[in-house]
Parts: structure tokens; C-alpha cells; sequence
């Protein structure tokens, strides 16, 4: 931002240009707008700014445009994502007819998606057709970029969050899930290896955040204060852990927006495991009657997990390796 008596302007590469008016765009989008609207997956909020600065005609073209890409891509983004892409779309085909193309500012020769490559080309010649314009290369890398770091829209069952997480994710991807995973574990003093949920939960999350690093490419979470404020303990966690594992990326490099959506995954998480007993069987009387109350249990409380099932005499020999158990059953009162 350059502030003169003439005015205020930014400065920078036209990457950069189009990030600022994204952040001053994304700024003033109310997303409690009390308005519906109809026939659109924008939030009223969003719906409404980006029709007061690009008109209703241009907006429903871009909803338009990205049904398509969902459509040939076979899966849906994500609410925060398709509000990103879509802002970006938008300020793209301005900057465009007003004579602001994009160049490159890095080496694009790397790996690439091919079929995502030409459904971001096949996006990019019908931005052209309806703006007039021929559009250089450049743009469908543009394009591209924003649709690899943009996440899924996730319904259905657990499989189908594992089967989407596996198609996705690359080795650096699982590599840093499971790094956070177990710093976590670690902090809070509770093994979460075993939990699919979140190993899945996070690595849809994980890949297209190492591609927002990458390229620079901010999302807005209109959620971040009341999620910092409801789960203030484990987004604090989850902020620690989040900035150990990616401490090689720069101090701070994952933004708080980013923290936000992974603590309601380690939330998550931590909930299923309050309601998982684990439970450890300790009889002082036989192992015989220990193990008809386990039966019983078992029937009782299926969710439940018997760990174990022992003799009092053994008790203080097991019990040090069997600290994350929440609690004991006796089948009979004895002396500690």
C-alpha cells in the first residue's frame, strides 16, 4: 500500500496486486448476512460484494464456470475454497480487460496434474470467450494452482473421507500428517495413532495447505474467532504443534485461519476418545468373574474397550504401562 497526497495504490507484481484486492474484498464480506439468495453456494455475504464490485452478470458466469470444474473433476471444494477461487476468478478477468495480465514469477516446469491442467485450460478459454480477451499461458497456471490448493467438500461416510484423503495425497502430505499426529499425541499425553478419523480428516486438509504455502495463496475462515474462543485450549495446542512441524517453512508460516480448521479435527479427536473406554478388569477373587463381567459389559456398553483383564496381585505391575486407561472395574473391593 503507497499512500500520497494523490491517494492510495498498491505496489507490487500483479500476483501480489491480486492478493491485496482478494484480502480487501475478503475484508469487508459480512458472512452473517441475514439475506438468502437463491441458486447460489456463495454465503449471502459473499454474494453480495462480489456482485456490488463485478456486477451479478460476472458472478453468475464464475458460479457457472466452477460447476464445470467440479463437474469434469468429479468432487466439489470446500465452502472457504470455492469463495477463494471464486473471489480470484473474478479479479482475474477484471485485471484482464484492463490490461493487467499475470507473468510468472517462478519456474512452472515442475509436475503437474495433467488432467487438472486441462480443465483449468478448458476454464481459461471460456474466460476468454466471455470477456473478449486472449489470455496468456500464464493464466491457466493461474487457474491451476488456485484449484490444487483449494480442499474437498466432504459428504458421506468415514470411507469415502478415506478413499478422497489417499487419491489426494502425496508422501509429503502423509509424512506431515503423521508428524502432527504424533506431536499431538505427545503434548496431551494420549495415542491417537490408531484413530482414522483424523489421520483421514487431516491429510484432506494437509495436501492442497502445502500447495497454499507454496504459492502464496491465502483463505479467510470466517469461523477463526468463535472457534479460537469455544476451543480456546486445543487451538492454542494445535497452534504449537502446527507451527513445530512446519517450523522448516518459517516462523509462523501456517496462518491462524489454517490452525482453525485443524483444531476441529484434533477437537474431534479428542471427543471420540473420551467416548471410546478403554477399560482394565481387575479381580480379586478369580479371573473367572472378572471375565462374566466382561461379558456383561461388553453387552452393556459395546463402544467400550477392554484392555485387560487381571489379578489384584498383578495390579501394580500392569498399572504403570496402562496410564491412558480412564478407569478401572473390580469385580470385588480390595485393599490398595
Amino acid at each position: 500500500m503507497i499512500r500520497s497526497p494523490s491517494g492510495t495504490h498498491i505496489e507490487g507484481s500483479e500476483g501480489q496486486v491480486r492478493q491485496a484486492m482478494a484480502l480487501l474484498i475478503n475484508g469487508i464480506i459480512n458472512h452473517n448476512e441475514p439475506q438468502g439468495v437463491v441458486y447460489s453456494r456463495l454465503d449471502p455475504g459473499s454474494y453480495k460484494a462480489l456482485v456490488h464490485y463485478f456486477g451479478e452478470e460476472e458472478v453468475l458466469f464464475v458460479q457457472s464456470l466452477l460447476l464445470d470444474m467440479e463437474n469434469e473433476l468429479s468432487w466439489s471444494l470446500g465452502e472457504p475454497y470455492y469463495v477463494n477461487i471464486f473471489t480470484h476468478i473474478l479479479i482475474m478477468m477484471y485485471r484482464n480487460t484492463h490490461g493487467n495480465a499475470l507473468s510468472r514469477e517462478e519456474d512452472q516446469t515442475r509436475q503437474y496434474d495433467e488432467n487438472i491442467f486441462n480443465v483449468a485450460s478448458q476454464m481459461i478459454h471460456k474466460i476468454e470467450q466471455r470477456i473478449a480477451h486472449t489470455l496468456p499461458d500464464d493464466e491457466v497456471w493461474f487457474i491451476y494452482q488456485y484449484i490444487i490448493s483449494s480442499g474437498v467438500a466432504i459428504d458421506g461416510d468415514q470411507k469415502d473421507v478415506s478413499i478422497i484423503s489417499h487419491m489426494q495425497a502425496s508422501n509429503e502430505a502423509r509424512l506431515i500428517t503423521w508428524r502432527l499426529i504424533t506431536v499431538f499425541s505427545d503434548i496431551v499425553d494420549c495415542d491417537f495413532s490408531e484413530d482414522s478419523a483424523l489421520y483421514d480428516g487431516l491429510l484432506v486438509h494437509i495436501k492442497p495447505l502445502i500447495n497454499r504455502l507454496n504459492y502464496r495463496i491465502h483463505i479467510r475462515n470466517p469461523l477463526l474467532e468463535d472457534i479460537k474462543a469455544e476451543l480456546a485450549d486445543v487451538w492454542r495446542l494445535t497452534q504449537y504443534v502446527v507451527n513445530q512441524v512446519f517450523k522448516t517453512w518459517g516462523e509462523n508460516a501456517v496462518s491462524e485461519d489454517e490452525v482453525d480448521y485443524l483444531t476441529v479435527h484434533f477437537q474431534a479427536a479428542m471427543e471420540r476418545q473420551i467416548a471410546r473406554k478403554r477399560v482394565l478388569l481387575v479381580c480379586s477373587t478369580g479371573i473367572g468373574t472378572s471375565h462374566l463381567l466382561k461379558s456383561r459389559i461388553l453387552r452393556a456398553f459395546p463402544e467400550w474397550t477392554i484392555v485387560d483383564v487381571i489379578s489384584a496381585a498383578n495390579l501394580s505391575q500392569v498399572l504403570p504401562d496402562n496410564m491412558c486407561r480412564q478407569f478401572f472395574r473390580r469385580t470385588d473391593y480390595f485393599d490398595h
